[in-house]
């Protein structure tokens, strides 16, 4: 630790100019009880950190092919940077293809130097000194406001627009706080309030969120510093905020991840929209009228004269209100109760249940009723058929992820057979990977006219999807983003996103196990003979489960190629998977040592009956599985690897 810090102190006590190498360093370090108490002054003041809630290549569940050269890097940064760079950043990152500069300041703020003087410049001050840099930056990273000061949100609009005027076409990206709950910060109320002019401010300056909070608290929010109880990470017993070493890596790992995709790419965090606000962005009608197809200036005022209308069934719902304006839009924009008898929001199902709607003329208050009703629809998808992506995730009204958003309004629609399979098909030929994690990007119910890419997408022409046609309408995340304030959330759809090497999920092998257990867990309490089984073993009715696991790798975008006739991934029976595991893979034997990783084949044999599943986790004293076809269901088991019936782990 010793070691660190003085490392530390050397390397941030002679940053020098643009352009410049860093050079050894000819001062002698302070005595070692001065450096403990400059970082423990560091420390006190110190508050950002960065996570996404799931880091982009295990979100993509592949590799990405590296984009050639990225270009030059600017991360202006106090403390908590000076620990990614400990950590490795700029090597990392230059392997990304990225040439960095880190100006690092220890106990900086966006207006002062330090309180101890170490810091050769505050965070204005950094930017006037790097403005050749910076100007020729592509990407920019943010890590400051961790020293508490004054006028915080002020403070922190004159860094960006100093940012901006110099480089208004970098990708920004800023990093937002984290502490243990005995940091004074957390107790007084300054790293919540810091925290919600980040968020709030990302749409304004444009750039993406990084959450530090999250990395530790991954059931927290950020927004209101809470709960601060057990962290994923340790911080420093003293001052409460800065990481422990592996926190330090996490953070450095996080943040590579996120800039390796251009545009930014889907994260659990985007830019931070006015979800829970109760009011649009003053451009809001603008920003409508601007969307192809909307229907002129008649249909958009009908949206912006009832605007109190959603945001209060939205507060009712517990929904974002931007969400029940999008969906509504698609499904007819109506404020009466049209014809066919299923509400203002077109809810089929409940109307096949038997609940009515008559035709005719609605108040705002059967209205809005209505729509707390598509609200529950809606929320409800979340558990019933998420994408691999979003499973354990959960809706409510200051929810702005935007993966989520899209897969809840496409699951609305409907994600049946059919449906989806056009919005893989489209989201294939978008390049979209793994396909299946977003056949939301697909849907022209969410999509249409997002960009030149799905200019009129191909889409279900009618119920039941017998044919396909070209989509006239707009999509509904399109109406969302306008009146949410979101800016550039949507992912890559080209090639050139570089996620570089694979990152390790537990698996050996080229699949990502991690990925195979998120679709395989989301399918637990599926019982045999339902229409949901009969999608495993491609709509025959024998036992299943290996076809369970098959399906499981098809979703998961490594379907296996030993299958017969028109459905090559399905391969029916444990010794058909078991032999074609043994000649593309490897298999582990009962007795020889081996511990399984999260998506791990295991082969069970009891008197000539085989029987399959995936491994969730393992450590020396056994493993937990999910297993198609376990007591007639898709069901969570936990064994030894003493089990009498167990015969060993595949791996692909």
């Amino acid at each position: 630790m010793f070691k660190r810090i003085i490392s530390f102190i050397l390397i941030s006590l002679f940053i020098l100019p643009t352009h410049s190498v860093l050079a050894a360093p000819t001062a002698t370090p302070s005595p070692k009880s001065d450096i403990t108490e400059q970082r423990r002054a560091i420390e006190q003041h110190a508050l950002y950190d960065g996570t996404a809630e799931q880091s982009i290549c295990d979100a993509l569940g592949t590799a990405g092919v590296a984009g050639g050269a990225a270009g030059p890097l600017y991360f202006l940064g106090d403390s908590i940077g000076g620990d990614v760079k400990l950590a490795g950043f700029e090597e990392s990152a230059s392997t990304k293809g990225f040439s960095t500069k880190m100006n690092i300041g220890p106990t900086r703020s966006i207006s002062a130097k330090g309180a101890l003087g170490v810091s050769s410049s505050s965070g204005l001050e950094a930017v006037a000194t790097d403005t050749d840099y910076i100007k020729s930056s592509s990407v920019i990273v943010v890590e400051l406001g961790t020293n508490v000061e004054a006028n915080f949100s002020g403070q922190f609009d004159l860094l960006m627009a100093a940012l901006q005027n110099v480089n208004k076409t970098a990708r920004y990206y800023v990093l937002d706080i984290a502490s243990g709950a005995n940091a004074t910060g957390a107790k007084d109320g300054s790293y919540a309030a810091a925290n919600k002019v980040i968020y709030q401010k990302a749409n304004q300056y444009s750039y993406q969120v990084i959450s530090r909070f999250k990395l530790a608290y991954p059931s927290g929010d950020a927004q209101t510093f809470g709960p601060l109880t057990d962290p994923k990470y340790s911080f420093d017993t003293g001052a409460g905020i800065a990481f422990d070493s592996d926190g330090s890596t996490a953070l450095r790992d996080l943040i590579i991840e996120a800039l390796q995709n251009t545009p930014p790419p889907p994260a659990s965090v985007t830019t931070a929209p006015t979800t829970g606000s109760a009011t649009a962005p003053s451009d809001a009608r603008q920003k409508l009228l601007a969307i192809k197809n909307i229907g002129g200036p008649s249909r958009v005022d009908a949206i912006m004269n009832h605007l109190d209308w959603y945001q209060e069934a939205g507060r009712q719902g517990d929904v974002p209100w931007q969400m029940l304006v999008g969906t509504h839009f698609r499904e007819g924009l109506h404020y009466d109760n049209p014809s066919n008898g299923q509400g203002a929001f077109q809810l089929y199902s409940l109307y096949v249940a038997g609940q009515k709607f008559p035709p005719g003329a609605i108040s705002k208050e059967e209205w809005v009723r209505q729509a707390v009703l598509a609200a529950s629809e809606l929320k409800s998808k979340v558990t019933t058929k998420p994408s691999p992506i979003n499973v354990g995730k959960k809706l409510t009204k200051d929810s702005y992820d935007s993966n989520l958003i899209k897969d809840v309004m496409f699951a609305y629609n409907g994600k049946g057979e059919k449906v989806s399979a056009v919005g893989l098909r489209v989201a294939t030929e978008l390049n979209f990977s793994p396909p299946q994690n977003y056949l939301f990007e697909g849907s022209a119910y969410v999509m249409n006219f997002y960009d030149a890419k799905r200019d009129g997408m191909e889409q279900c022409a009618a119920d039941g999807c017998g044919s396909t046609n070209k989509s006239a309408n707009p999509g509904a995340y399109l109406l969302y983003e306008a009146l949410a304030g979101v800016t550039g959330s949507a992912p890559s759809t080209g090639g050139s996103a570089a996620c570089g090497s694979k990152v390790s999920t537990g698996t050996t092998g080229s699949v990502d196990g991690n990925l195979l257990i998120s679709i395989a867990s989301a399918e637990i309490g599926v019982k045999e003979g339902s229409a949901r089984m009969l999608e495993y073993t491609n709509g025959s009715n024998f036992a299943w489960c290996a076809s369970f696991v098959s399906w499981v790798y098809k979703q998961a975008g490594q379907p296996f190629s030993g299958g017969s006739g028109n459905a090559k991934w399905l391969i029916p029976g444990v010794s058909g998977l078991l032999s074609y595991i043994q000649s593309r893979g490897e298999f582990h034997t009962v007795g020889d040592g081996y511990i399984p990783s999260a998506g791990d084949i295991v082969i069970f044999k009891e008197n000539g009956a085989s029987h399959t599943g995936l491994v969730e986790k393992a450590d020396a004293n056994g493993f937990s599985t999910i297993e198609g076809n376990a007591s007639n269901q898709v069901k969570r088991n936990n064994y030894t690897y003493t089990y009498k019936n167990l015969t060993g782990f595949g791996k692909l």
